[in-house]
């Protein structure tokens, strides 16, 4: 039986008068790239930031992430080189289009292969693994209030409506080098959602609701519904709010819209 898998994304701009977010996916046989990134409040031309960084890793990192891998370091190199084009290309959309600016951006980049799932990530823009149950994992944001919870000061719950949200110690700009986090985690299984999104999403979408993504039938319809409803809940201080999220069906292996990449990398690691 052929395998079905979906993929579906939104950005909306929230209650901000530009949206700094960014978002893409590709693919190419039975590998997917998903791509978001968030242009970061208070720098200037944030826009151009995150936009800068995720073109570039489409326009110059699509062989190098959809290619053949025989282990987890492999993986890992990858999205480190990966980051370091999409900062490059950063660098020259800022110096072509805002000389001088101080724009900044954070960036999630996640590839899906049959055998694992390769997550790199700078800031606070998450991946996670979506199933019925909630989340199975998600990255773990460079951020005060991310350090806070894992010192049992702050609740998980609590993160979004944290007075500090969004102060950040790791992210992409002209001026830095901070390499990418990156983890490799089993593959993606039948009925569950891997998911990109940026910190407006996540904040006001808790996990029972992300679950809802496994269990409906448009699975573009509940995400949008997901970021309107986020935009709901922050009450007139919405962000922008951007996600990417590839399902594989209850019935199907990663095959309809995607197809193949043969390269092994073996059992994934979870963090």
């Amino acid at each position: 039986m052929a395998a079905k898998t979906e993929l579906a994304s939104v950005s909306i701009v929230g209650d901000r008068e530009v949206n700094e977010d960014y978002c893409a996916s590709f693919a190419r046989g039975r590998a997917a790239t998903l791509i978001v990134c968030d242009g970061m409040g208070g720098s200037e031309r944030g826009d151009i930031a995150s936009r800068g960084f995720g073109e570039a890793v489409l326009a110059r990192a699509q062989v190098l992430l959809l290619g053949k891998y025989s282990t987890r370091d492999d993986a890992r190199i990858m999205l480190t080189r990966a980051f370091e084009l999409g900062a490059q290309g950063l660098r020259e959309a800022v110096a072509a289009n805002s000389p001088g600016a101080d724009s900044k951006t954070t960036a999630v980049v996640a590839v899906a292969l049959p055998t694992v799932i390769a997550v790199g990530h700078l800031g606070d823009s998450r991946a996670c693994l979506v199933t019925e149950q909630g989340l199975a994992w998600r990255t773990r944001d460079h951020s005060l209030v991310q350090m806070l919870v894992e010192e049992g000061e702050v609740a998980e719950a609590d993160m979004g409506t944290h007075p500090d949200q969004g102060k950040l110690f790791k992210f992409i700009d002209a001026d830095r080098d901070d390499p990418p986090s990156v983890q490799v985690y089993d593959p993606l299984h039948q009925g569950q959602v891997l998911l990109l999104c940026s910190d407006g999403f996540w904040e006001y979408t808790p996990p029972r609701d992300m679950a809802q993504l496994c269990r409906t039938d448009n699975l573009q319809g509940t995400l949008t519904a997901l970021a309107d409803t986020a935009c709901e809940r922050a009450a007139g201080r919405s962000d922008n709010v951007t996600a990417v999220a590839l399902r594989m069906s209850p019935r199907g292996l990663l095959e309809r819209t995607l197809g193949v990449v043969t390269g092994l990398l073996g059992r994934g690691e979870r963090h």
